[in-house]
């Protein structure tokens, strides 16, 4: 393998580099440059301004890029998410974050002030207290664990402006550099043999620098003395091989694997006025004892496709301008597997592949056809009285898809939540399938989040340490400030 480092080499003049422009990585290349360190970033997607997706723009089913503009490109997954900036420094929200950062509500704040800095709104969601504790108690008594947090809303159309202001403000420092369409090939550290000869190609000295092998039409490797990666949910598996070559530990999370549920948003009315923008819900099932739960609430929002290298998963965001008349949110199981087995990542993309291989993208089921064990056609579904936001979803039967455990999972949680939100079970509204989580390997890393080898830090959804926006900028900022102690 490292006889294609052979094009040239490249000195390596940064202090950092950071793996991936998602949130992870810009909030930590922003701390870094703000103290005058020279920083590159390796992307292999678009700059923000070039992020266009042909399903989206288009209106037609996802054409598998080889490089997604939804997931990859300044900015991450998180440029075209809803744009929700959870607020909580709970252990059950956003992630592992307090198991590293001493004070995470104060670094959250901090987070918070920096996206305002570019240009957030200043009007967070904060749960009506009154409300909380009457929907908190009726949760509780149909066996729901509710999760209330203040939220702040970017919207799709909001977020997207905040990442073109960062963008604009970042290229123009000096410390700043950073190169697109780059495909990272491997990491080389200073175990390597090939390590001598890029230095002598080099001419450096420095043998504690770590190498990069990056795919640029030609192979080009940089050198930095730092490393971050965070390549987002969508790098979690090529980040699982190199960690798992640099013999660096990793623990395996859950597997998230569920659907997507598409309500009228009159149905979730009573909940979201009292402040609630993202409604958080946790269950247990009866049969399996599986852990359930809601996750990302897209209020008057729409779902839309997401392309995992060359899988088609669903997912759901929405516009702080644009509404639509549905609210959409996930309803996800959680699986935690044992030995032998030990490739969930790989579990995941087979279930999502089962459901590309019948639809060829996203099936949508009406939930009253599922519980009558029969399909959906596109006659019934216009017969119903939800309309599809996703207008490229194939009605079908979502039990080919989806294992058994995991359908009973979600029909019980569906059936529990309608005893606090009537309605939730209306054979009228939607399930698509399939969402899935790419999260599910933990690297093992120390407080600092830095790995067993020196001077290599991950960060962020795809080294497995956070769920989300806010938890993943802030892991970027934390994992910076322990490397500026380190400088």
């Amino acid at each position: 393998m490292h006889n294609n480092l052979k094009d040239k080499f490249v000195a390596g003049n940064f202090d950092v580099i950071v793996i991936g422009a998602g949130p992870a990585g810009l909030f930590a290349a922003h701390e870094l440059i703000k103290n005058k360190k020279h920083v590159l970033i390796i992307e292999k997607g678009k700059n923000i301004f070039d992020r266009k997706c042909p399903a989206i723009e288009f209106k037609r089913p996802c054409a598998r890029c080889n490089t997604c503009d939804i997931i990859s490109g300044w900015g991450g997954a998180g440029a075209f998410s809803d744009g929700k900036l959870t607020c909580s420094n709970s252990k059950e929200v956003g992630g592992h974050l307090t198991s590293y950062v001493d004070d995470l509500g104060l670094m959250i704040d901090e987070v918070l002030a920096i996206y305002k800095e570019y240009g957030a709104p200043d009007d967070s969601y904060v749960p009506n207290a009154d409300f909380v504790e009457k929907f908190s108690r009726n949760a509780f008594i149909n066996n729901l664990k509710f999760y209330p947090y203040n939220t702040l809303h970017l919207g799709t159309d909001k977020s997207i402006d905040v990442l073109s202001n960062m963008y604009n403000k970042m290229v123009k420092n000096e410390y700043f550099h950073i190169k697109f369409g780059d495909e990272i090939l491997w990491f080389i550290d200073d175990r390597d043999d090939t390590l001598k000869e890029a230095q002598r190609e080099a001419q450096t000295d420095n043998i504690e620098r770590k190498i990069i092998g990056v795919e640029n039409k030609n192979c080009v490797v940089w050198l930095a003395p730092y490393v971050i990666v965070a390549p987002g949910r969508g790098g979690s598996e090529w980040l699982t091989e190199q960690m798992l070559n640099h013999r660096v530990g990793i623990e395996r999370n859950a597997v998230d694997v569920g659907v997507r549920m598409e309500v009228p948003a009159q149905i979730m009315e009573e909940v979201l006025s009292n402040n609630i923008f993202d409604m958080k819900l946790e269950y247990y099932s009866a049969t399996f004892n599986d852990r359930v739960r809601t996750f990302c609430t897209c209020p008057k929002g729409e779902v839309l496709e997401e392309n995992y290298n060359g899988f088609v998963t669903v997912n759901g965001h929405g516009c702080r301008e644009k509404k639509t008349n549905n609210t959409n949110f996930s309803i996800l199981v959680s699986i935690n597997f044992t030995e032998p087995f030990n490739k969930p990542l790989e579990y995941g993309a087979s279930i999502i592949s089962l459901g590309n291989m019948l639809a060829k993208n996203i099936i949508v089921q009406r939930y009253g056809d599922l519980k009558r064990g029969r399909r959906s056609t596109e006659e019934r579904i216009k017969k119903g009285f939800v309309e599809p936001t996703l207008k490229s979803a194939v009605p079908g039967d979502i039990s080919f898809v989806l294992p058994y455990r995991h359908l009973k999972d979600i029909m019980e949680m569906i059936e529990a939540m309608s005893k606090i939100i009537p309605g939730i079970n209306s054979e009228h509204n939607l399930l698509y399938a399939t969402e899935v989580k790419f999260y599910s390997s933990k690297i093992t890393v120390d407080k600092n989040m830095e790995t067993k080898v020196k001077g290599l830090y991950v960060a962020g959804d795809g080294a497995g340490l956070t769920r989300g926006l806010m938890q993943a900028s802030a892991s970027g900022l934390h994992v910076a400030r322990n490397i500026l102690k380190e400088v």
